[in-house]
């Protein structure tokens, strides 16, 4: 089993592309820094019309903002009544980069795919976390 360790999203490009392909008609955007999409980790925008949806991330993700959004999915849960979700945090925690850039691509999928904004924080990243287990 692979620890988790700085994710270079250009090195993944096609991986990443291929899930989202699976899902939605989505452009894939890496932007030089968290600043560039208002210091998240990743933006989903909806298209207008005659424009497609687009999914951003940072060029890079540290080992330390995979972290971050890990535990924040614990808070999460402990906040409020979502079972699962920690059960998912802490696979993510024990696996590999990899299976963490998956949640992270299918989190910003369903903003797009259900139409989910901001607020759905929590029902995106157990959306996400049925899509995996679902395989």
């Amino acid at each position: 089993m692979e620890n988790l360790s700085h994710l270079y999203l250009t090195r993944h490009k096609d991986f990443i592309e291929k899930i989202i392909a699976r899902y939605v008609n989505a452009e894939l955007i890496l932007v030089e820094s968290r600043s560039d999409i208002g210091n998240r980790i990743g933006l989903s925008k909806w298209g207008s019309p005659g424009r497609r949806d687009r999914i951003l991330f940072p060029k890079t993700i540290s080992i330390t903002e995979q972290l971050s959004v890990i535990l924040a999915m614990m808070k999460r849960e402990s906040s409020m009544v979502h079972p699962g979700l920690a059960d998912h945090a802490n696979r993510l925690f024990a696996s590999n980069s990899m299976l963490f850039l998956e949640h992270l691509v299918l989190h910003e999928i369903a903003h797009i795919k259900n139409k989910w904004g901001q607020k759905k924080e929590t029902a995106c990243d157990l959306w996400a976390f049925e899509q995996i287990r679902g395989r």
